[in-house]
C-alpha cells in the first residue's frame, strides 16, 4: 500500500468551484505518479477559518 497526503487548501479568491478543482487535481497528481491504482484517499483539509458549512459542501 502507498499512502500520500497533501494539504487541500482552498483559495476563495479563485471562486469556490475553480479552487476546489485546483485542490483536487494537486492531490490526485501525487497518487498518479506512484504508478499504483488508487483505492483509498486520505485528505488533510487546510481551509479558511471563515468557511461556512454551505461553502464546504
Amino acid at each position: 500500500m502507498i499512502l500520500t497526503t497533501d494539504p487541500v487548501y482552498i483559495l476563495p479568491a479563485y471562486g469556490w468551484e475553480r479552487a476546489a478543482w485546483f485542490a483536487w487535481h494537486i492531490l490526485a497528481s501525487d497518487v498518479t505518479t506512484s504508478g499504483f491504482p488508487p483505492a483509498y484517499i486520505s485528505v488533510d483539509f487546510n481551509l479558511p477559518m471563515s468557511i461556512t458549512e454551505e461553502e464546504f459542501e
